[in-house]
């Protein structure tokens, strides 16, 4: 996939959404111009999902935010169609579980307490691989998306009351 928009659209496709489905389900923050702090929230419009899957705009971050929240993307992705890479990449790890020639016994002298720590690093992947899948599937629910207009709204409120008492 070479655009956004078509990331945009294969989401929303294969999600059996239209483009004003889309709109209403995006949440997008309202900020307080002199303060800066949340006062509420908004949907956006069927022109800009539309204008954005065309590749006529980008999105402004809090949509980007709203659209790799919703699909469950990263932003790396959605932006540059790339899977976000750490500094040190899991390359450098996959490495250290599947080197094992002489040149690694000479790097690693120790190599014993190497492959332990490299047996605890894939668990704890595993574990995390789990996890993530649990919380995604968790976030997809609509129990989470009350909970998440929820907060927005007490957000809103609590700036409301903030004001009142200045």
């Amino acid at each position: 996939m070479s655009s956004l928009g078509e990331r945009v659209r294969l989401l929303r496709t294969r999600n059996k959404l239209n483009m004003e489905e889309l709109a209403e389900k995006l949440v997008l923050p309202v900020y307080d111009k002199e303060s800066g702090e949340i006062i509420g929230s908004k949907s956006t419009s069927k022109a800009s999902i539309s204008n954005l899957e065309k590749d006529k705009h980008r999105p402004n971050v809090d949509l980007a935010i709203a659209i790799a929240d919703y699909f469950d993307v990263s932003l790396d992705w959605l932006l540059r169609g790339e899977n976000y890479t750490p500094k040190k990449s899991k390359d450098n790890l996959n490495w250290l579980f599947d080197n094992k020639t002489d040149d690694s016994d000479t790097v690693f002298k120790y190599n014993h307490r190497h492959e332990a720590v490299a047996s605890k690093i894939k668990e704890s992947d595993q574990l995390q691989n789990l996890i993530r899948d649990a919380l995604a599937a968790y976030f997809d629910t609509e129990e989470f998306s009350k909970i998440r207009a929820n907060i927005v709204e007490m957000q809103y409120i609590s700036n409301l009351r903030k004001k009142e008492g200045s």
